[in-house]
């Protein structure tokens, strides 16, 4: 149900606010059922692959994951109970057990303002529309950002940025709660997120063009 759990999971947080924590990329093994990923695009040890320290890696392809137990080879790791296919697309996270666990607090944490939210409106109980995981994922990962403090860094926020991300998550909580935004398949509030364009003039003919257009459709 939709008021269990977190929305995004720990990877997503670090490749939002610190970019490089992922990799995804495509296995270059020969043959089938390969116990190694070998990735010439790569070299996982100059990224910070380390064995037996947390780090997980998915065979997308395949549906299975595990975490890295050997980086044997620059271009090179190990993964426990996964084996790799020629062109196997694979996800690397280089976050250490330690620092996924304190990111999935922090997101627990900030996933219950999402759950009051969605509680108060009813919408516990829906099936979410297809967008709606997604954005809630975004919403999940900003306000988590406010409370996470770990070892791979926290946001380097200035007290205005803080202000301004929260201020972003609470607004689209606002409005579940007033029913502007309705997360549930096949309803619809009185607002949708959106993204617009503003028009700006460089010069006082151009503003005087786009006033005319306005005004003579």
């Amino acid at each position: 149900m939709p008021c269990t759990g977190r929305y995004s999971e720990a990877f997503q947080f670090a490749e939002f606010w610190f970019s490089g924590w992922t990799i995804l990329s495509t296995a270059e093994v020969v043959g089938v059922a390969q116990p190694n990923l070998i990735d010439n695009k790569v070299n996982f040890s100059d990224r910070g692959a380390v064995a037996n320290q947390g780090m997980q890696c998915w065979n997308l392809t395949q549906g299975t994951d595990g975490v890295v137990t050997a980086v044997p080879a620059g271009n090179t790791i190990t993964v426990g109970g996964v084996t790799w296919d020629a062109d196997d697309h694979y996800r690397l996270s280089f976050l250490t057990t330690i620092e996924r666990s304190t990111i999935e607090i922090a997101m627990d944490l900030a996933a219950g303002d999402i759950f009051a939210a969605l509680g108060a409106v009813g919408a516990c109980d829906c099936t979410f529309a297809d967008w709606a995981a997604t954005m809630l994922a975004k919403i999940n990962i900003i306000d988590a950002g406010a409370y996470y403090h770990g070892q791979c860094g926290s946001p380097k926020f200035t007290d205005a940025m803080r202000r301004d991300y929260l201020e972003f998550a609470q607004d689209f909580l606002n409005q579940i709660r007033d029913g502007e935004v309705e997360l549930c398949a096949n309803a619809t509030g009185k607002k949708f997120p959106a993204m617009g364009i503003a028009r700006s003039a460089s010069t006082t003919f151009d503003a005087a063009r786009m006033t005319w257009v306005d005004d003579n459709p």
